[in-house]
């Protein structure tokens, strides 16, 4: 059975990732993407390495998921949509998915059980909604099917008083309207996460107080007798499952950092660059200006940054790395299907979050100088980027300053005598990758660090240097 004219559009969020490949990858959802209209609105840059006609990607806003919401819901071009977040999973099929869309209608609010943890929230009697902190059932990510023309009726998600809750707030304005046929089908799409904006639950609980209060759910008395109790209650979890956490996760990061230790020990492959002409090419809207010259092709080594893998495709030059000091974006290479013509270089600043799947998926692991941390386990020292030192050299393996890019230098620091750096943008740039982009540095971003850092490298380096195509004097 295959799904046609789809009456549902998909709609996820994400602020720790940046590459929609690998999104639609661990929700499970790329091999909907040929049925099922899909949004992903994206917090960081990223570059378009999928294209389909059915997907479509912008810049979230930074006041609140719900802004980001509203924007990608403005663009949803079916009569209904279904929003669900990074870390949840679509554990259903195509037929179920069918079923559905064929119950879709323009006045319908559809509601459907989800799976949390081991649990299945399903369907229970509406009385029973007041006692809700976040619901899990009617569950916003993964359980209910609005349709777009609530949003016309009723307005848009609140974002200026209800920066967590105002899912709850929408749903309940949109039960009260009594415009819309409610439809239970009891079919389980989506396995939803835990790490949700609303999982702080004393913001939540807040939320939830002064919803309660603006919708006169229930008397302010019983709402505030309510709070209180559920406040000391969850107070006494959060205490237990933060020292419990925290333990844990302690531990992984001493598993991770002496395992990852031993394992490198054992994948020694030095990494020995033929040449000294080096280009660099990062993810930012200006790397559009490269262009390859045939006739000196073979003399340079291109050294692809991050994400902008991605654009081997289309620059297709020879002699190809990807470098990266980021083991998030280390995962994200692993995870996506990398071109076959790079070699691998992986520098771990955050060692005590290497795992050894991803020394053995790398060709080249750099061993950083470390230092022992009772909270992290083992992790990367770190030395001014005043004292750079070539990575290529065991005595000099530290951390200089902010961000791959800098990192990148240090690998190649005393080796190269000729440089091009293209994508490195840092200020506003018109968009490249995907519409509403502005370049990723702004007041109030690591970035600034990491362009000023990035400045006073350059300006040690011992060659000739090209900025997005334009001589750079030091």
């Amino acid at each position: 059975m295959k799904l046609s004219n789809s009456r549902i559009t998909i709609v996820i969020c994400s602020k720790d990732y940046s590459d929609p490949a690998v999104v639609l990858k661990k929700t499970n959802l790329l091999g909907l993407l040929e049925f099922i209209p899909i949004i992903l609105c994206f917090y960081q840059d990223s570059i378009r390495s999928l294209n389909h006609k059915n997907l479509k990607i912008i810049k979230g806003k930074k006041n609140g998921i719900y802004s980001s919401f509203n924007s990608a819901i403005k663009l949803v071009d079916t009569s209904h949509y279904i929003i669900i977040g990074d870390d949840d999973k679509f554990i259903g099929n195509i037929e179920d998915f069918t079923l559905i869309n064929r119950a879709v209608q323009s006045n319908n609010l559809i509601y459907l059980p989800v799976k949390k943890g081991k649990k299945v929230y399903s369907y229970f009697k509406k009385q029973n909604w007041n006692k809700l902190m976040i619901g899990h059932f009617p569950s916003h990510s993964g359980g209910i099917i609005i349709p777009k023309k609530a949003h016309e009726i009723l307005g848009f998600y609140e974002t200026e008083k209800f920066r967590l809750c105002s899912d709850i707030l929408f749903i309940r304005r949109i039960l009260r309207s009594n415009k819309f046929l409610e439809i239970y089908i009891e079919k389980v799409l989506f396995d939803i996460g835990l790490t949700g904006a609303s999982s702080n639950f004393k913001n939540s609980l807040y939320e939830l107080y002064k919803i309660r209060n603006h919708l006169k759910i229930i008397s302010k008395f019983y709402n505030i007798i309510n709070f209180i109790f559920l406040f000391i209650k969850f107070s006494i979890y959060s205490t237990i499952y933060r020292f419990l956490k925290s333990i844990y996760r302690t531990a992984n990061y001493y598993y991770y950092s002496f395992v990852a230790l031993i394992t490198l020990f054992f994948k020694k492959t030095p990494i020995k660059f033929r040449g000294n002409k080096f280009r660099i090419f990062l993810p930012g809207p200006s790397v559009n200006k490269f262009k390859k010259n045939e006739d000196f092709e073979g003399d340079f080594i291109n050294i692809y940054v991050n994400n902008s893998y991605r654009l081997l495709k289309k620059f297709k030059t020879k002699n190809n790395y990807y470098f990266t000091s980021d083991v998030k974006r280390a995962e994200e290479f692993i995870n996506s299907n990398d071109p076959s013509n790079i070699r691998s270089i992986l520098y771990p600043v955050d060692f005590f979050q290497l795992k050894k799947k991803i020394v053995f998926s790398f060709d080249h692991v750099i061993l950083p100088k470390l230092s022992f941390s009772l909270k992290y386990g083992l992790r990367t020292k770190e030395k001014n980027v005043a004292m750079i030192g070539s990575l290529l050299n065991r005595s000099n393996r530290f951390r200089y300053g902010f961000g791959s890019l800098n990192s990148c230098l240090a690998l190649i620091f005393g080796s190269v005598k000729e440089l091009e750096i293209w994508g490195a943008d840092f200020s506003s740039s018109k968009g490249a990758h995907f519409k509403g982009h502005k370049g990723f540095i702004d007041l109030d971003s690591p970035f600034v660090r990491m362009k000023n850092e990035f400045f006073t490298i350059v300006s040690k380096l011992d060659c000739t240097i090209k900025i997005n195509g334009k001589s750079h004097s030091k």
